[in-house]
């Protein structure tokens, strides 16, 4: 057996996976539109100056657009007033819910003016007394002088009247808190909630065919996984590169489909043409596998541990060239728990024939190796009728029933089946 070993190692699949990027394609994407009408202090009429505002000209565009894109889904509507957190607490009540009927009820008319419809359940109505969120948020954004001293003061005291006091006391900043904040606060905010439909799955895959100059990015990154065909995926990715030369995981993708396709030329160029824009563990490691298809071993093993952040599939190739190596345990270590011909073989090189025949005996077979893997493990456990019964699967699926023959002739894990008729009449 331990002649044989000479040659098993040999089983090694030369298989090391590519990682493409995802994409960040949404069919569906949450959009709001959001506007302010202002008040005059102690008002909530809305006044007709506000009315003609280009972001309330916006407010009526976007309902419009929801009321007749389809798609363009309506969530709902939130009409926000308030009143400035000065003054006496009462007062403001009052005037925060008059300012929420007058914003409601031209919000009302703007909708029947457009013959919109909006469901009940769809709107929502809200009145903050004083808005002190809104005051703290502006003073964060200001340049007054004592603006830590004031945001210090809300920070410690929750009492509005005490608050209010204590701002207050700062003179020459509350006359510019009065002049450029509290204007600011005396208002009614509505925002449209809607969701935007993108293309759904069937709609993207016709596209490729008949329009695909009208998709965009991310929409051409996530239609290249929808198709299986490769030369259409590779279109897919290609013009994604074209619409956005500056987007790795364009390239990358592209050098994975390439790769899949026995395209190592162009698949490298396509990597290296993603590395130049920015280098990354996921490139890093295809760069690797081009590098231990072409037989670099130095090289590959040098690209995948400096790219061990883009997860198992780096761990997989680095457990390729372990077992080129021969440090089989390393190998196991790097399969971890995920079952493939590589992890059976170094279980099998290891020494522990009952986990390799496991592992092997449950993979799905894709050409002749991996029976002839189990022919091997079989034998070695002396199991003859299951090695001969492999060994024949081996060459009846293998691309090469020859090369299958000429391997298991040599190789010295069937020395004992050499001399049976059943073994010749495989080999011959």
């Amino acid at each position: 057996l331990a002649d044989g070993i000479v040659v098993t190692p040999l089983l090694v699949q030369n298989n090391p996976k590519v990682i493409d990027f995802d994409n960040h394609f949404k069919q569906i994407v949450p959009e709001s539109y959001e506007a302010d009408i202002k008040y005059v202090i102690n008002r909530a009429d809305v006044r007709r100056s506000e009315m003609k505002k280009d972001e309330i000209g916006g407010l009526n565009e976007t309902l419009q657009a929801a009321n007749e894109n389809e798609r363009l889904e309506l969530k709902g509507i939130e009409i926000s007033a308030y009143a400035s957190p000065d003054g006496e607490l009462d007062l403001n009540t009052k005037l925060a819910d008059k300012r929420q009927v007058t914003a409601n009820k031209y919000l009302a008319g703007q909708l029947k003016k457009a013959d919109i419809e909006v469901a009940e359940e769809l709107m929502s109505l809200l009145a903050t007394p004083e808005d002190w969120e809104g005051f703290k948020a502006a003073m964060e954004a200001s340049d007054i002088q004592d603006k830590e001293m004031i945001l210090r003061v809300l920070s410690m005291h929750s009492d509005p009247v005490v608050r209010e006091q204590e701002i207050k006391n700062l003179t020459a900043a509350f006359e510019v808190i009065k002049e450029e904040i509290l204007p600011q606060l005396r208002r009614s905010k509505f925002t449209v909630n809607m969701d935007k439909i993108g293309w759904s799955d069937e709609e993207l895959v016709a596209l490729i065919s008949s329009d695909i100059d009208t998709l965009v990015l991310e929409e051409l990154l996530y239609a290249a996984t929808l198709v299986k065909d490769k030369e259409v995926k590779l279109a897919v990715l290609t013009q994604a590169a074209k619409v956005d030369p500056g987007c790795l995981r364009a390239h990358n993708n592209q050098g994975v489909v390439l790769y899949n396709m026995g395209k190592m030329e162009e698949a490298a160029a396509s990597f290296k043409a993603a590395k130049a824009i920015k280098d990354h563990d996921i490139i890093n490691n295809n760069i690797g596998a081009i590098a231990l298809k072409n037989g670099d071993v130095t090289a590959a093993k040098e690209a995948f541990t400096a790219s061990l952040g883009a997860g198992a599939k780096v761990n997989y190739n680095l457990g390729i060239i372990s077992i080129k190596e021969g440090e089989y345990e390393t190998a196991l270590n790097y399969f971890g728990s995920d079952p493939s011909h590589n992890a059976a073989l170094a279980m099998y090189l290891k020494g522990d024939s009952e986990g390799a025949w496991r592992t092997a005996a449950n993979l799905e077979m894709k050409g002749g190796m991996g029976y002839y893997l189990r022919a091997v493990i079989a034998a070695g456990q002396d199991k003859p009728e299951v090695a001969l019964e492999n060994l024949k699967l081996a060459v009846e699926n293998c691309g090469s029933a020859q090369y299958v023959k000429d391997l298991a002739v040599k190789d010295l894990e069937f020395a004992k089946l050499f001399e049976t008729a059943e073994f010749k009449a495989i080999v011959e």
